[in-house]
């Protein structure tokens, strides 16, 4: 575990130095020679997490918007393993913990669900519902079911994981936090007389920006601004040099579509792809 100076995250790493499973041929199987099926080695492990927040409620990251196991999902979703973005945030209206995996994208609520080898056809033995919890595990191995790959795990390996405290959950904190860890920000060398300020600025701070690069054709800059509270918004670009010629509304080609004014909405969970022709 690491505290740094000036963070307000403790960093884990859990690093293990894992021995194979052996293989234990299973009479009547005819799988003499066929490791990667691993019929008679099957093995997990998982990492617990058990909260102390009283009356917490979680909610976990997906692509562009976050869900609540059991409340969240459609019937017939999976609720025996779930996959997880960046984070987990398990809070109350006073307080909580916002945890960010960086390795593991697996995660089991509230008990260790995932044990199902094989392919299971037979609905009647796959878990039916999600109980409230504070609990939850993240899976980080397993070879449960027959593969075309090698299905076992050996050496050192590390998993590491992220954990701040709150004072009620807070999407858009959570994200944050978690790019923060798991884009970290690249060092280069500086004049220390003229120190060199951020492109641009977004205003409110809950508008994320997911991309920020040169256009393809380098005549503009492409922002890609996400809700990230669940809220709509109206941002501000804020620039810290000569302010673009005009903004557009444009998609994945990159073509202006649409002339954008100062104010742009920016719906909650939503993406909205901004071009900024560049002046110079």
């Amino acid at each position: 575990m690491r505290l740094a100076a000036g963070a307000d995250w403790i960093e884990i790493a859990n690093i293990l130095d894992k021995k194979r499973a052996p293989l234990n041929p299973q009479p009547g199987n005819n799988n003499t020679g066929r490791a990667w099926a691993q019929y008679g080695g099957k093995e997990s492990v998982q990492f617990a997490f058990p909260f102390t927040v009283p009356e917490g409620k979680m909610h976990m990251d997906v692509p562009l918007a976050e869900m609540r196991p059991e409340i969240d999902q459609i019937p017939g979703a999976n609720k025996n393993w779930l996959p997880v973005g960046r984070w987990i945030d398990v809070s109350n209206e006073q307080l909580g913990v916002t945890w960010v995996t960086l390795d593991a994208p697996l995660v089991e609520v509230g008990e260790i669900s995932a044990t199902i080898p094989g392919s299971q056809h037979n609905n009647a033995l796959w878990r039916q519902h999600i109980a409230p919890t504070q609990k939850f595990y993240s899976w980080v191995m397993n070879n449960h079911w027959e593969t075309n790959y090698r299905a076992y795990q050996e050496g050192v390996v590390e998993f590491r994981y992220a954990l701040r405290a709150n004072k009620g959950y807070k999407p858009a904190a959570a994200s944050q936090l978690a790019i923060g860890v798991s884009q970290p920000l690249v060092a280069s060398a500086a004049n220390s007389n003229a120190p060199l300020p951020s492109l641009l600025q977004i205003e409110p701070s809950d508008v994320l920006a997911l991309t920020l690069k040169r256009s393809n054709d380098d005549n503009a800059w492409i922002i890609r601004l996400f809700g990230a509270s669940g809220e709509e918004r109206k941002a501000r670009l804020h620039w810290s040099t000569r302010p673009p010629s005009q903004l557009w509304l444009s998609d994945l080609s990159e073509k202006p579509i649409e002339p954008l004014k100062e104010e742009i909405r920016v719906s909650g969970w939503g993406l909205v792809t901004v071009r900024a022709d560049r002046t110079g």
